[in-house]
């Protein structure tokens, strides 16, 4: 049987620009068949709902989250929204805690056997298909081997180690540890089943109320340490090299500075991410790339 690939992307109201041009950057580069799933709020369904085609579901909040969990507006906060509750207790959650729900939740409404995560300010420049992520039979695990250590700036990296070790079962590790955080990370979706299944047997409850205990989760740092130190790999194959070329911070990115980071893309990367949050505008991505993207 071939193997499906599934591209996911938590997304919300700001960043409509920037994921409707992933979706156009995905449906020009995407060499074979998939299916692209947006989660996002219920109350922007209807804003995103144009983005939907054959090979692309629009997913809802009431469909993947647990119905006690309520949204609202935090005070004096110019308008940003938390999602809590207080049966069962939870920490209030940001909406980047919610997006990682959503990723780990959604395995159990589809039935892709490969799903790779693409947030909305990802923009595919390659033709790609599954085989980016998928070698004899065995999922691509990005994985930094020993990329967390003591040192200064890597605080939160360590407490999200902690954190998987302690929702998994596990040991806590000794540093350095592995760091399995980027951009384009590909799971096995019958391995993320099984692990949210630990998860909620070791917790006593479902998968939202055990993480929403901690303010510090990472999607990636748990199902890494799940792959490793539970699965002992199997099923999948370590790279090391990012698949995606990504702008984390700094100024908004001109079109000559664009041109300059996009002339870095390594031979293996076939996408580019430029963190929203750098203000670097969709239009000129749109302009340069979609004039370029085929050529690079």
């Amino acid at each position: 049987m071939t193997a499906r690939l599934a591209i996911i992307t938590p997304s919300y109201a700001a960043d409509h620009a920037r994921c409707q041009l992933l979706c156009d950057s995905l449906d020009r580069m995407a060499t074979g068949a998939f299916q692209h799933y947006i989660l996002v709020a219920d109350h922007d369904v209807a804003l995103f709902t144009p983005l939907a085609g054959p090979n692309r579901r629009i997913i809802p909040d009431s469909a993947l989250l647990p119905q006690w969990l309520k949204s609202m507006v935090r005070p004096f906060s110019g308008g940003k929204v938390v999602w809590g509750s207080i049966l069962p207790p939870v920490w209030p959650m940001s909406g980047w805690h919610v997006q990682q729900l959503r990723k780990l939740l959604v395995a159990r409404h589809i039935d892709d056997d490969v799903l790779v995560m693409a947030d909305s300010d990802s923009l595919f420049v390659r033709p790609f298909g599954i085989d980016s992520f998928l070698h004899d039979g065995n999922v691509r695990l990005y994985v930094k081997e020993h990329g967390i250590t003591a040192e200064p700036g890597l605080e939160k990296h360590r407490l999200w180690v902690r954190h998987a070790a302690d929702v998994l079962g596990l040991p806590q590790p000794v540093l350095p540890a592995n760091d399995y955080i980027n951009n384009l990370v590909s799971w096995r979706r019958s391995h993320v089943l099984a692990m949210l299944d630990r998860i909620e047997a070791r917790g006593g409850r479902d998968l939202t109320a055990t993480l929403g205990r901690s303010r510090t989760f990472s999607e990636y740092q748990i199902y890494g340490a799940y792959v490793d130190g539970i699965a002992g790999r199997s099923g999948h194959f370590a790279d090391g090299e990012p698949l995606s070329l990504t702008y984390w911070r700094g100024d908004a990115l001109t079109e000559a500075s664009l041109r300059s980071f996009v002339s870095s893309l390594s031979p293996q990367q076939i996408a580019i991410c430029v963190q929203s949050f750098t203000g670097t505008s969709p239009e000129l991505l749109r302009a340069y790339i979609g004039g370029r993207a085929s050529v690079l």
